[in-house]
């Protein structure tokens, strides 16, 4: 995850996941959904993205960016491609491409692409941040080539800044307004008061927001339902499940599953 401040605003570049993929004609789904935006490098082979719009060919040297919350159709009769699953968003938590609504197209040159695969083969500081650079670009000229809407970035005091960011560092259920008021120095109905103002929502509310999407998150990796239950900081992982399933209505283990079905 990539943080970017601008006049105290807060942006995010997460990283969902990523592979380097040769797909064959079992790569098909009439109707994908993800609530990820996705960004496909295609190297060879052919295949196809459909929308209510039409057919939009997937061809070599291009990338494709396809807007989180958008369903539509994919297949191939052999693709090799370098996927990305990503997500900007904003201090409320907001994808800020969820808006685009269409699928985009750009070419890209044999260059990037090498430069992306060996970016994803390193585990330094160095080539991790060269990674979400080289993708902020691709973002950046997608925005500038389709001239996308401005999107209204909100500014924040300084007090909110800086909880976002301790609340975001470690989402926990561990965290509470009196104790990240303690770790700013500053008092607790300051704090309170400076959330319920400048993002219209109580910092409990706000905590749960972030460890909840922290959650999905660590679905995507090896860690046991458990593990994952005691990072957050919930009590035990059948109460991790109950909270879970009620803010979306299936349990951890299904979400788990149907990751599984999205893989690409």
């Amino acid at each position: 995850m990539l943080l970017f401040y601008q006049n105290e605003s807060l942006l995010q570049l997460s990283i969902m996941r990523s592979d380097y993929v040769q797909l064959t004609s079992r790569w098909r789904d009439p109707d994908a959904y993800l609530s990820m935006t996705r960004l496909y490098f295609v190297e060879s082979g052919s295949g196809y993205l459909q929308t209510p719009d039409g057919i939009i060919p997937l061809e070599p040297g291009y990338v494709y960016l396809i807007p989180s919350y958008l369903h539509f159709g994919y297949g191939c009769s052999g693709l090799k491609k370098l996927y990305f699953h990503i997500r900007i968003s904003s201090v409320e938590q907001k994808d800020l491409l969820s808006g685009i609504g269409r699928i985009l197209k750009l070419p890209y040159e044999p260059e990037l692409l090498q430069a992306l695969l060996g970016c994803r083969e390193g585990t330094e500081l160095y080539g991790l941040l060269r990674l979400q650079m080289l993708l902020q670009q691709v973002i950046c000229r997608f925005a500038e080539a389709y001239t996308l809407p401005q999107l209204p970035i909100k500014t924040y005091s300084e007090t909110v800044t800086q909880a976002i960011s301790y609340i975001q560092a470690a989402p926990s259920l561990k965290h509470t307004g009196k104790s990240i008021a303690s770790h700013l120095f500053i008092s607790e109905s300051k704090l309170r008061n400076a959330f319920k103002k400048e993002l219209d929502t109580t910092i409990g509310d706000y905590i749960d927001r972030c460890v909840f999407r922290q959650a999905k998150q660590l679905l995507q990796s090896r860690l046991s339902i458990e593990q994952i239950s005691s990072q957050l900081g919930f009590c035990d992982q059948f109460y991790f499940s109950r909270r879970f399933k009620q803010r979306y209505g299936i349990t951890p283990s299904q979400y788990r599953k149907r990751l599984l079905a999205e893989r690409t």
